[in-house]
């Protein structure tokens, strides 16, 4: 497998501002009513707004949805490249 492929799909779908849909999520890293950090087969990812709350949450499928007042971004850091660090990865 090459170090840019995706074992399990990942989706990232946000309605309206105040729902997300994320699929390929492996783990919840933390989360509050500003900040959802989930780990995915896609990376790490952020989601950030307020009021969020996880409405749905199933591991074994690798689904969750939330629900927020206003979700303002999704962000995605990719997987770590073996000997590289964090700020080499964001910039490469």
């Amino acid at each position: 497998m090459s170090e840019n492929t995706i074992s399990k799909p990942c989706n990232l779908i946000i309605e309206n501002r105040i729902n997300a849909m994320v699929s390929g999520v492996e783990e919840i890293v933390s989360f509050d009513d500003q900040t959802v950090q989930a780990k995915t087969s896609a990376g790490l990812l952020t989601i950030k707004g307020r009021g969020l709350n996880i409405t749905k949450l199933n591991i074994d499928v690798g689904e969750m949805n939330i629900e927020g007042e206003c979700i303002d971004c999704g962000i995605y850091l990719n997987k770590s490249k073996k000997g590289k660090s964090l700020m080499q990865n964001l910039i490469n």
